[in-house]
């Protein structure tokens, strides 16, 4: 298995640029990840989970 992505994109961007469009905010999204890559967008969600199998060192960076 494997990912292909641009070099220059993440979900955090994505994120970003989807609330933006649709005048959301920040603080009321949720998002629930378990790979470090989805890091940012983690950070920048109002309330954000970690999975239980999800990667060591995203749940030593972040306090969720």
């Amino acid at each position: 298995m494997f990912k292909i992505n641009h070099f220059n994109v993440s979900k955090g961007q994505a994120l970003k640029f989807l609330l933006k469009k649709l005048t959301l905010s920040f603080k009321k999204c949720i998002s629930f990840e378990d790979g470090f890559n989805n890091y940012d967008m983690l950070s920048m969600s109002g309330i954000s989970f970690i999975m239980n199998n999800g990667d060591k060192k995203l749940k030593n960076k972040l306090p969720f």
